[in-house]
């Protein structure tokens, strides 16, 4: 370790307590350890230590970064040096990531949950903020399950959870400007959603497993098609393709117009990551491995494996897999795997999941930092 990544920790490991932030830009700036700063290599840009550990993806938009903490806060950090621009005390640690509302030139609400903090970690309450000052909004408390966070769609929230006074685990649309219930589907004891073209997609756990297709207007039924086994990731959209991972290490890909199934490919290992698609690959984790399929075949394009690493998620942008692994922040071609750059930080960014955004990579690590990397050199 460098002699500057030391003075880091320990400045760090000093400030944390306190709930001081910082920013830094370290004096090797490509990330080569000569200290020259001139090779194509990324460079860090800066970083933004919170109270807890960050393990969602952050949600990048409009020059600012929103982030949660383990520590209990939701962050809005400037994209352009870190700066803190506001943050919101919530009722519990932030595990999943926010939804912005994706609104230009016009007043734009962020979206998240809280969970508890008794070792279940269930979601707790659904927050909406004003995006521009960290104003609470309205709040919509949840009970006592497990959700992948909000959606946000043409002036609707959707969010999966166990909604007081609701005793089951249903899917609700909620109207973006009071929380008040627009439609329910009504479902049972795991369910996670994405977003398409006015339909929504969702997994869910309903007298077996299936994958469903909804109308987002009126939470009418428009296909159902069954699943081999319970999927606990948020289905991608890309395209003409809904991809799956369940529990089993089996992605499958359907047809997003009725549900057929396309193809499917065992990994043979538990727990997979959300997977990822551009249209020409689809790339998920398990474990310590990174899987890289075509999209549109499900032939593997390449398989890596990092001994002893545990990768929670992975970025796909521009022809590259970005991801996580112990305290290495990695670039892989999307076509071969080849290693574009690895970059190492501080902190732990194993359990932390990337976003990419204008040639950013933003990560946070388990110790509570929050990392911008430059992808590439910089512009001249």
């Amino acid at each position: 370790m460098r002699p500057t990544a030391v003075i880091f920790l320990l400045i760090s490991a000093l400030m944390l307590p306190f709930g001081l932030v910082f920013c830094t830009t370290p004096a090797d700036g490509d990330g080569d350890g000569d200290g020259d700063g001139d090779g194509d290599h990324p460079r860090l840009v800066w970083t933004f230590a919170t109270g807890g550990a960050v393990v969602a993806r952050p949600a990048v938009y409009e020059g600012n970064v929103f982030i949660g903490s383990r520590d209990g806060n939701f962050y809005c950090l400037a994209a352009a040096d870190g700066a803190e621009v506001w943050r919101f005390a919530a009722d519990g640690p932030i595990l999943e990531s926010a939804a912005v509302e994706y609104n230009p030139g016009e007043d734009v609400s962020v979206f998240f949950n809280s969970h508890t903090d008794d070792g279940w970690e269930s979601s707790k309450t659904l927050f909406a903020l004003d995006a521009a000052n960290g104003t609470e909004e309205w709040r919509k408390d949840l009970a006592g399950v497990l959700t992948t966070g909000p959606t946000w769609f043409a002036g609707n929230v959707f969010a999966d959870g166990h909604y007081a006074p609701s005793d089951t685990n249903d899917l609700y649309c909620l109207d973006k400007a009071d929380g008040s219930t627009v439609w329910r589907y009504p479902s049972g004891a795991f369910m996670t959603s994405t977003i398409g073209s006015w339909t929504i997609y969702l997994a869910e756990f309903n007298g077996g497993s299936f994958v469903t297709c909804l109308d987002a207007d009126d939470g009418s039924v428009v296909w159902r098609s069954p699943a081999t086994n319970y999927i606990h990731r948020r289905p991608e959209l890309c395209g003409d393709f809904l991809y799956t991972a369940d529990g089993y290490g089996n992605l499958t890909a359907r047809n997003a117009s009725d549900g057929t199934v396309a193809w499917e490919y065992a990994s043979g290992m538990d727990f997979p990551s959300k997977p990822e698609s551009d249209g020409a690959y689809v790339v998920f984790a398990a474990d310590d491995t990174v899987y890289c399929l075509d999209a549109a075949s499900g032939a593997e394009v390449w398989v890596r494996t990092y001994d002893g690493a545990e990768i929670s998620g992975v970025a796909l942008a521009e022809g590259d897999v970005f991801f996580g692994r112990g305290n290495t922040v990695s670039c892989l071609a999307a076509a071969d795997a080849s290693v574009i750059w690895e970059y190492d930080v501080p902190g732990i960014v194993e359990d932390g999941v990337p976003a990419v955004s204008e040639g950013f990579v933003y990560i946070g690590d388990f110790a509570g930092h929050v990392y911008c990397l430059r992808a590439g050199p910089d512009e001249e």
